[in-house]
């Protein structure tokens, strides 16, 4: 177990209380999520990397692995 974990958000609940969500009707998308990744230590956001529309650069694995 490296610690490591990942939720779900069927129905952005979570996203939409984060404002993370977006909609974007002409091209069908409703409700969706930015992209993001987050380190949480003891339920307590400490890093959070908010990609810029269109990009994956900070977010990646690598990216959060020199964020530590």
């Amino acid at each position: 177990n490296a610690g490591i974990g990942m939720i779900a958000d069927p129905v952005a609940e979570f996203t939409k209380a984060m404002g993370m969500a977006f909609t974007a009707p002409p091209v069908g998308m409703i409700d969706r999520s930015a992209r993001y990744a987050m380190v949480v230590e003891d339920g307590t956001i400490t890093k959070m990397h908010v990609e810029e529309i269109g990009v994956c650069a900070v977010s990646t694995g690598e990216a959060m692995l020199e964020a530590l």
